[in-house]
């Protein structure tokens, strides 16, 4: 799915180009060029969820490309919760974690944040650090 402008100028660009960038440099909003279609099975099966997770399931049909994304931050978080243990069993206390993305989109920053948050709720701390963020 990609997203273009409502005064149709500026390049199609993807969802997290277009979130990055806010409006589109010819002043129009993004909007996608196609509305995800969602049949009656799958509305029947969000009504029983709770507003957060109704929410992540209708906008992950809009930024398929932050799936992805999600899928990765579950698994290395259970990694982590595996690992973190271990490594306080042998007496060690920092462990350094650095992700990185291409393309300038900053998803790095976004899985970072959420992964500290994450670790956080796990209890322990994390220092965050961003090299390139402000290259934009």
């Amino acid at each position: 799915m990609e997203y273009f402008s409502t005064r149709d100028t500026a390049p199609r660009l993807t969802a997290s180009e277009a979130i990055s960038r806010g409006l589109a440099p010819d002043g129009g909003l993004f909007v996608p060029d196609t509305l995800p279609q969602i049949g009656e099975a799958e509305l029947a099966a969000l009504l029983p969820l709770g507003y957060g997770e109704r929410a992540k399931r209708i906008l992950a049909a809009y930024l398929p490309e932050y799936s992805d994304a999600r899928r990765f931050l579950e698994m290395l978080t259970e990694m982590l919760k595996f690992l973190m243990p271990l490594y306080l069993e042998e007496g060690k206390y920092n462990l350094n974690i650095a992700i990185g993305c291409t393309g300038g989109r900053h998803r790095s920053v976004a899985v970072t944040n959420a992964l500290a948050d994450r670790l956080a709720e796990l209890g322990f701390s994390a220092a965050r650090s961003f090299r390139d963020l402000e290259k934009g």
